[in-house]
């Protein structure tokens, strides 16, 4: 015991010697609901922070960049980048949408390099198995409040940040899923390419398989394996054919 925390003491004065720089941590800037009853089509906003607006019920159609307008319902909503220029509407006279929204700053710390990605001006997020919308709730419901409660507010924002990087894809959406067994991305899709080497497998079936786009599958795997899928599975069969011969 003695020598262990004389290692930990020895270890925090050679960090405080090399004046190791405190590492940064992204920012809730604040956390609110919004409800809205009547459309202003005309009217631009820009948002100088990053923004995660998460519809709860209703319908929003939402323009970017002078864009097409692109219907939101439950269980979607948008990310957008920092100084985004966007107009929102109702998609039906008397319709009233209701949605979550956070706003947050990040610094080019290592564990947020891979929000790079996510390009300007946003990206789509679909939530269908509702695993940001409980997290973002918690974030709103303690944002602002004293004590133990800008902790949890905290704490629920930095899980999603977590969620949102796990989905992290190159294409349009987000998918935020979660296998109902457990495993993760790769050992699903590796078990599933074992069980079927003798088909004629390719990158549009194994991502309808995992309930991705193709770009996003090719993305996430490449992420946390250095290789694509498709040369997964070829190093598979060779494999196969080798125990065969």
């Amino acid at each position: 015991l003695i020598y262990r925390y004389s290692l930990i003491r020895a270890m925090v004065d050679i960090a405080h010697n090399m004046n190791i720089p405190a590492p940064s941590y992204p920012r809730l800037l604040g956390a609110m609901p919004f409800r809205m009853t009547r459309s202003r089509p005309h009217h631009q906003l820009r948002q100088p922070s990053w923004l995660l607006e998460l519809i709860t019920s209703g319908k929003l159609s939402v323009s970017i960049d002078s864009g097409p307008w692109r219907v939101f319902g439950v269980g979607t909503g948008i990310l957008y980048a920092p100084d985004t220029m966007f107009r929102e509407r109702l998609v039906a006279r008397g319709m009233v949408c209701e949605s979550l929204s956070l706003f947050f700053e990040l610094d080019d710390a290592p564990p947020l390099i891979a929000w790079h990605d996510f390009a300007p001006p946003y990206r789509v997020i679909d939530d269908r198995q509702r695993l940001l919308l409980p997290l973002v709730e918690q974030a709103v419901r303690h944002q602002g409040l004293p004590g133990a409660s800008s902790l949890l507010a905290q704490g629920a924002f930095l899980q999603v940040l977590g969620r949102l990087l796990t989905a992290a894809t190159t294409g349009d959406t987000i998918v935020v899923a979660e296998s109902s067994s457990g495993e993760d991305l790769v050992t699903r899709l590796d078990r599933h390419m074992r069980a079927s080497l003798g088909e004629p497998l390719s990158l549009t079936s194994l991502a309808d398989e995992m309930a991705m786009s193709e770009s996003g599958l090719s993305h996430a795997y490449r992420r946390l394996t250095g290789t694509t899928p498709m040369a997964t599975l070829r190093k598979m069969r060779i494999d196969a054919v080798k125990s065969h011969l």
